[in-house]
């Protein structure tokens, strides 16, 4: 597996502002979509609509692009200021070398 939930915050609306899911992903680049957003809420399923990267923590040797942005090795995107927007309900993750890649990735509805 290449990637896994760390941490998340949804409530039964989860596209409402606040809920957060973060995101590890590592040894190999992903696209986080659809089912990867669907997460169990008092025996119900939510689905999370990711409309903000809110914070990316590059703690792997590989340089990271998420949605066509480039965060360098080493480098914590702490957003205070509103983010990244996202265009689509697809976040993808590509690591410059696969195996190196080592990435939290805080998204926001």
């Amino acid at each position: 597996m290449a990637k896994q939930v760390t941490a998340k915050k949804i409530g039964r609306q989860g596209s409402t502002p606040g809920n957060r899911v973060t995101f590890q992903v590592y040894d190999a680049s992903e696209t986080l979509a659809d089912s990867d957003f669907i997460f169990q809420f008092n025996n119900d399923n939510v689905t999370f609509s990711p409309r903000v990267v809110e914070t990316v923590m590059n703690v792997g040797p590989s340089p990271v692009t998420i949605n066509d942005r480039v965060f360098e090795t080493g480098r914590w995107e702490l957003s205070l200021v509103g983010g990244m927007p996202t265009d689509s309900d697809t976040v993808t993750v590509t690591f410059d070398t696969a195996a190196d890649g080592n990435v939290f990735i805080e998204l926001r509805s």
